[in-house]
């Protein structure tokens, strides 16, 4: 039988019941977000998904659509290459 305690010290705890291992989890705030931001959450992959919410959270207007175009042609490494060169 599987050991059901987490072996980590980071654990996330929802209100549906569920809990797990919260390593790589992401909460940002989304009340400014637009359709085009959501769809381009749910066209991004599930390895993408995390880092994309993350991206258009911190980006103003120009650079969440250059991120929402970059998730559409399926080229987020140049997308996030961009950014890092920006820093």
């Amino acid at each position: 039988m599987e050991n059901a305690e987490p072996n980590n010290t980071t654990t996330y705890f929802a209100l549906d019941g569920n809990y797990g291992d919260a390593d790589g989890i992401v909460i940002v705030d989304t009340s400014t977000w637009s359709e085009e931001d959501w769809q381009a959450i749910d066209e991004a992959g599930d390895s993408d998904r995390a880092s994309v919410a993350l991206a258009l959270a911190k980006s103003d207007d120009l650079e969440r659509e250059s991120i929402r175009d970059a998730v559409l042609e399926n080229d987020l490494d140049r997308q996030f290459d961009k950014a890092i060169e920006k820093e």
